[in-house]
């Protein structure tokens, strides 16, 4: 459990209006101090390796929780099950994930699936469905060729959607439709709306799977708290919205709506756009990066977790891919001891601003469209269900960021670039956007940025 005697301290000890200690203020340091907008992965993950390299550090967040978009869930007061309502796979390719996870003494457990296909009505088995011999050699011969794109190449694929780029190169009917409902599980959104390039990109680095390979062990919030627990509660200021960030020659002041002045040499900004768009900049930013920011998009996720009575359907393994409502249902408890067990609906899109908005008895009659083809009626062994539509959350106001045609070349380079003492890292910065390993390995990134 995450010790929070330290933090209730500190927060008892600050007054509004007040500097944070003497030996914040400028030119009274004995060692260079960074304070991290964010308490997400990529701020707690920046905070950690910065303190690794003799810096000191102080997270600011608005929320009075930790995690951001990492949030594991526990379903049943009856038995000890856990899920995930955020951030959930780490792949075997997730070097930096995989280490950090290592380095604070955490467990990984295999969270892959064996997914059936609900596609037009018609039940596929796993391993009886697949794209064609040809549309597998397309799309082969395409990532193929990313690492070899010269610039001019690279702007030019980036100004077309996934959907149109695989269109143009020879994907048939049912292809397309299948690499539609496989690919926009992961983005959260139609790959209309997608970036060519960053699909490429994304296809590049998985190989020949969607890197959905683990979780850690009782939930990946563990990661969150043991981060917490190594940076230490004294340095983690939780429900402190930044209303202002002021630079001058002497370093950086970061003002919050609670009247707390904060002060150090950098700042590391790990927020979400629409969070970094909500604080007054002096000097404010170029109109380059205000258009940058004002441009990226989140996509739409909603997961729901509903909780059964028993496991009715028996594999461990147990997922469903599907052209209705529920989209993505899988066994989120999978390897967890208990009778009682999860099924995951991972909705994405349109279908996600639906199902997050809708009835509890809505949500049951689409996951019974989803699953009646295989069991029949499930509702009657349902327990309870829980939602979390991300794109509801006041910060993020969606799941994950979503680049569009023309944005990787453009927007992603405009937002990684620092202004000054300022830096940024995140999720959407990150190689591997939209899994927690974009975050972890931006966060690296931008430590050893300052570093030197």
């Amino acid at each position: 459990m995450v010790k929070r005697r330290s933090f209730i301290k500190t927060a008892g000890v600050i007054a509004a209006g007040t500097l944070l200690a003497p030996s914040h203020a400028f030119g009274n340091r004995k060692k260079k101090r960074v304070i991290i907008l964010g308490a997400g992965l990529a701020g707690l993950t920046a905070a950690y390796r910065l303190q690794q390299l003799g810096y000191g550090v102080s997270i600011v967040e608005s929320k009075g929780r930790l995690g951001g978009r990492v949030l594991t869930y526990r379903p049943d007061p009856e038995q000890p099950l856990t899920v995930e309502m955020g951030g959930e796979w780490i792949g075997s390719s997730h070097h930096h994930m995989r280490k950090l996870v290592e380095d604070v003494g955490l467990k990984l457990v295999d969270h892959t699936f064996q997914n059936h296909l609900l596609f037009k009505a018609e039940h596929f088995r796993p391993g009886n469905w697949d794209l064609s011999d040809k549309g597998k050699a397309s799309l082969r011969s395409l990532v193929e060729k990313y690492n070899s794109l010269k610039p001019d190449q690279r702007i030019l694929i980036d100004k077309t959607d996934w959907w149109r780029y695989l269109r143009n190169s020879g994907f048939e009917s049912r292809d397309l439709d299948l690499q539609e409902l496989m690919d926009s599980n992961e983005y959260g959104e139609s790959i209309r709306q997608v970036s060519a390039l960053m699909a490429l990109g994304n296809h590049n680095n998985y190989g020949a799977k969607m890197e959905m390979d683990y979780r850690i062990e009782g939930g990946n919030q563990r990661l969150i708290d043991e981060l917490a627990e190594r940076i230490g509660w004294e340095n983690i200021h939780l429900n402190q919205p930044v209303t202002r960030v002021r630079q001058n020659p002497g370093g950086v002041r970061v003002f919050t709506y609670n009247g707390t002045l904060f002060e150090a040499d950098k700042v590391i900004c790990a927020l979400p756009v629409l969070a970094i768009r909500k604080i007054d900049w002096d000097p404010g930013f170029s109109d380059d990066k205000k258009e940058a920011l004002n441009s990226l998009q989140y996509s739409r996720i909603t997961k729901t977790a509903f909780l059964f009575k028993e496991r009715f359907w028996r594999d461990d393994q147990f997922g469903l891919l599907s052209d209705v409502h529920a989209h993505y249902i899988y066994h989120a408890t999978r390897g967890q001891s208990g009778t009682h067990g999860v099924l995951m609906s991972h909705s994405i899109g349109d279908n996600a601003q639906v199902l997050g908005g809708a009835s509890e008895a809505y949500r049951i009659k689409i996951l019974n469209q989803a699953l009646d083809p295989l069991f029949g009626p499930v509702d009657k062994s349902l327990l309870k269900q829980s939602t979390l539509d991300w794109s509801r959350d006041p910060i993020v106001m969606g799941a994950v960021a979503l680049y569009g045609p023309g944005q990787v070349t453009s927007v992603m380079p405009e937002l990684k670039q620092d202004m000054h003492n300022v830096h940024f890292c995140g999720e959407h910065l990150g190689d591997w956007q939209g899994f927690m390993e974009g975050a972890v390995q931006s966060a690296y990134d931008v430590a050893e940025q300052i570093v030197i």
